[in-house]
C-alpha cells in the first residue's frame, strides 16, 4: 500500500507542477483573475481522466485494483478540487499613478509663473505632462495589476493541499 502513496505523490506532484506552470504561462499573457485560475484547473484536472497520461494511467490502475477507493479518489478529483476567491489587496501606490502626470503639470506650470515665462511655456507645461505620461502609467498599472496576480499563484497551489491530505488518507 506504500507504493500507492508513493506514486500518488509522484503523479500530484506532476499535476501541481504543470498546473503552475499553466498558471504562471497565462499570467504572463494576461491577467489571471479567479475564473481564468479556475478554468486553468479544471483544465489540468482533466489529466486525471486521461488514459494517455501517466496521471491518469495511475487513477485506472486504482480504479482496477480497488474500486472504493478509486470511487472516493475521483470523487475528491472531479468534483472536489476547487479554488477559493483570494481578495487581491491594491497597493496604495497603484492607486495614486494616474495623479502624477496632472501634478507635474501643476508643479511645471507654477514654475512657469515663477520664472514670468510666456503664455506659450505656461499652456506646454499644463498639456505636456499629461499627454506624454498617459501611455507610461497605464502601462505601469497593468504591470502592477498582473504582479498582484502572479504573487497570488502560491497561494491558489496552497490551497491544493488540503486535497492531497485528503486523498493521502484515503490511500
Amino acid at each position: 500500500m506504500e507504493d500507492l502513496k508513493e506514486s500518488f505523490l509522484k503523479n500530484w506532484d506532476r499535476f501541481v507542477t504543470e498546473l503552475k506552470g499553466n498558471l504562471f504561462i497565462f499570467s504572463d499573457k494576461q491577467f489571471l483573475s479567479y475564473a481564468s485560475a479556475s478554468q486553468i484547473l479544471a483544465d489540468s484536472l482533466f489529466e486525471w481522466k486521461s488514459e494517455a497520461n501517466v496521471i491518469g494511467r495511475w487513477l485506472d490502475k486504482l480504479k482496477i485494483n480497488d474500486r472504493e477507493k478509486y470511487e472516493k479518489v475521483s470523487g475528491i478529483l472531479f468534483k472536489g478540487i476547487r479554488f477559493e476567491n483570494i481578495e487581491v489587496k491594491s497597493d496604495n501606490n497603484e492607486k495614486l499613478l494616474p495623479y502624477i502626470p496632472y501634478g507635474i503639470s501643476v508643479a511645471a506650470l507654477g514654475a512657469t509663473f515663477v520664472f514670468h515665462s510666456s503664455m506659450w511655456w505656461k499652456v506646454m507645461a499644463a498639456v505636456l505632462p499629461p499627454v506624454l505620461l498617459k501611455s507610461p502609467i497605464e502601462k505601469l498599472q497593468k504591470d502592477f495589476k498582473r504582479q498582484t496576480a502572479k504573487n497570488l499563484i502560491p497561494e491558489y497551489l496552497t490551497q491544493l493541499d488540503k486535497y492531497k491530505t485528503a486523498i493521502l488518507l484515503i490511500l
